[in-house]
């Protein structure tokens, strides 16, 4: 029986096995009815974190669900999306790319001829992984879609949490130019709902709110229109025995009441309910008070219980408080549109009190007003630190005027000897092989170290941002990636501010530039990635300088090579639902994009120049560095992502 208990209380996530989900036969019936019926139905399911959402499209996904659901599955694709946040519009339809390729290869009701289609447009030499441009990526899809309409095959795509995946592409920045981005990306998608002559696809999707409130661009690109919205209600009291026995608890019993009350029918707080009623028993702990059992409770469902708070606005928080605490007062004044909108979420009963008490100890004593005031000793501590920051600020301003001083010093000499210097002269009106170019780079290198030599240990040693980047990286990614790196970007910037002014060949400033991104792999991303017990116990192979061996026999991989390992290792992480979402926010369509940028302009810096005019350009450089860096502060550049990878 034990089995059981780990099958279902242990786990977080939603269910693996068709025979451990519960319930649900209504919406099911009409999702069978309305979306797989044949017609073009979509439906939207609507319900607070906790409700059992992504258990649901979960248990639709399942091959033998779907033999129940379909009366034809071999002319039904259906495509599971979750726990996805693109990072932009490309790496949205990347993601729609990537879903549809992985769900048709594995499924066993798609021919071997869809198979074969869907791995060429994916994989081939002009398929999904090389395409650069967010138009190749929609005909692509386009081409996809087309396909399989021919070939009579209905497309059914189940988003899990839309209004999470879409956020990233619009909803947390202001500019036209993310609104008109994300705007496109809904209209794309209700535009392919309604083509009857190049595709046939439906949706089912979940969300924590209305789709209307997701985004203006949602509503205004009337996506939300084509969706019959369905809520999904909690266990029914059958429903909840059901899973108790699962649990190996016996509903009858009196002790297991308290695990109802707690749960107040929600799925997610009853599966924190039960795995604590579990360790309880099998520490031989026996009776506890409620209140501790709702402290125990209250930490396992953190998530849940804190995001049910978290979308609430600030009306309806300070509702749920004045219920928790009591307050007379407070529920006095006029809460109806609160209250209506607490039942309608099934918080609060009709009579105006919590379904959950898991719920009501969290809001009486974690939950915390916005406006609630400070404890008076953090604001004097907070005085006592701000005034030492100041006093300790103003030290570092007098030491930083001196450093700024002699480097505009500096600069002014190693400018005049660029402008003077005959052999840089000669490099940059010659034709170069290559190691006459890595002289030339070498050399420059050299003369510009002399010069700045104190200004590089400078900067890099004092641990913040070098100032002409202080608005693409954050501290935290500056302070992670060590010493070493610091140093090799304060040295690439200051040779850029200074070189850049020139007509010469830029590869100099190119190559270090090249040196951090092959540094980053080498000593922070790859051991990363070797030391995971996936790849570790994986047969990836690796081709290097003519020599075949398994990745993680090599000590160090080229620029080049990243590519190919990264997506090696994106096929063994989706084994595993934990590192599955954490590469898929890092290994993003731009991300691919950006180590080409760089592998293509590094080659550029270190091969020959066939002419004098052919240039390495500061706007190469700039191309470079936008990769690396990030193009502005929201947008993820390669060296903030290899640091994503520490956090796997």
């Amino acid at each position: 029986m034990l089995l059981n208990n780990i099958s279902l209380c242990d786990k977080r996530y939603p269910v693996e096995r068709p025979e451990d989900f519960i319930g649900r036969e209504e919406i099911l019936w009409k999702i069978k009815d309305k979306v797989f019926s044949g017609n073009r139905n979509c439906i939207a399911i609507i319900a607070d974190d906790g409700i059992g959402k992504s258990s649901l499209v979960n248990y639709i996904y399942f091959e033998e669900t779907q033999k129940n659901l379909i009366d034809d599955c071999e002319k039904n694709l259906v495509v599971l999306i979750n726990n996805a946040e693109p990072t932009s519009f490309e790496d949205f339809f990347f993601i729609l790319h990537e879903a549809l390729h992985e769900n048709i290869q594995l499924s066993s009701f798609m021919s071997d001829e869809v198979k074969a289609e869907s791995e060429k447009i994916f994989s081939g030499e002009k398929g999904v992984l090389n395409a650069k441009t967010i138009f190749e990526l929609k005909n692509l899809l386009n081409r996809l879609l087309y396909f399989l309409y021919k070939k009579s095959i209905t497309t059914t795509i189940i988003i899990d949490d839309i209004d999470k995946m879409t956020k990233a592409i619009g909803d947390r920045e202001t500019t036209d130019k993310k609104r008109k981005i994300a705007k496109e990306s809904f209209s794309y998608l209700r535009a392919k709902a309604s083509d009857v002559r190049k595709c046939d696809i439906r949706y089912i999707i979940t969300s924590k709110k209305p789709l209307k409130s997701i985004s203006n661009e949602c509503y205004e690109s009337g996506f939300p229109g084509i969706f019959e919205n369905e809520t999904l209600e909690l266990f029914s009291d059958k429903e909840v025995d059901h899973y108790l026995i699962k649990c190996n608890m016996d509903p009858e019993k009196e002790k297991y009441n308290v695990v109802r009350r707690v749960s107040g029918g929600f799925p997610g707080i009853l599966r924190s309910a039960c795995k604590v009623m579990n360790e309880l028993e099998e520490k031989g702990e026996g009776f506890v008070s409620e209140d501790e059992f709702l402290k125990r409770v209250a930490s396992d469902a953190a998530i849940i219980l804190e995001s049910q708070w978290n979308i609430s606005d600030e009306k309806e928080k300070k509702l749920y408080k004045a219920i928790a605490m009591g307050n007379n007062v407070e529920l006095n004044k006029d809460w109806s549109i609160e209250l209506e909108t607490g039942v309608s979420r099934r918080l609060l009963n009709s009579d105006g009190q919590f379904r959950s008490t898991a719920f009501y100890y969290y809001v009486k004593n974690i939950a915390v007003l916005n406006d609630e005031k400070k404890d008076d000793t953090l604001e004097e501590q907070n005085k006592i630190l701000a005034e030492s920051h100041k006093m300790k600020d103003e030290a570092i301003s007098v030491h930083r005027k001196t450093i700024e001083v002699l480097l505009e010093q500096n600069k002014q000499l190693f400018s005049k000897f660029i402008a003077e210097d005959s052999r840089i002269k000669q490099f940059n009106d010659d034709i170069l092989n290559r190691e006459d170019k890595k002289d030339y780079n070498e050399y420059v290198k050299d003369v510009f170290q002399k010069y700045m030599a104190i200004n590089i240990s400078e900067t890099s040693e004092t641990g913040t941002v070098v100032s002409t980047l202080e608005k693409r990286i954050s501290s935290n990614v500056w302070e992670a990636i060590g010493k070493e790196h610091r140093r090799l970007i304060v040295e690439a910037e200051l040779l850029f501010d200074v070189y850049r002014k020139t007509d010469n060949d830029q590869s100099p400033v190119g190559v270090l530039y090249g040196k951090v991104v092959e540094s980053l792999i080498n000593k922070i991303a790859f051991p990363k990635i070797k030391s995971l017990p996936i790849i570790q116990n994986s047969d990836i192979i690796l081709s290097k300088d003519g020599e075949t061996r398994l990745l993680t026999e090599w000590d160090s991989i080229y620029i080049g090579n990243f590519r190919y390992v990264m997506n090696q290792c994106r096929y063994r992480f989706e084994q595993d639902n934990v590192l599955r979402h954490k590469f898929r926010e890092i290994y993003t369509f731009g991300f691919r994009n950006k180590l080409e940028e760089i592998r293509t302009l590094r080659n550029k810096c270190d091969h020959e120049k066939k002419e004098p005019s052919d240039k390495v350009t500061p706007e190469d450089i700039e191309i470079m560095r936008d990769a690396l860096f990030g193009a502005r502060k929201d947008d993820t550049g390669i060296m903030e992502a290899i640091v994503k990878l520490l956090d796997m």
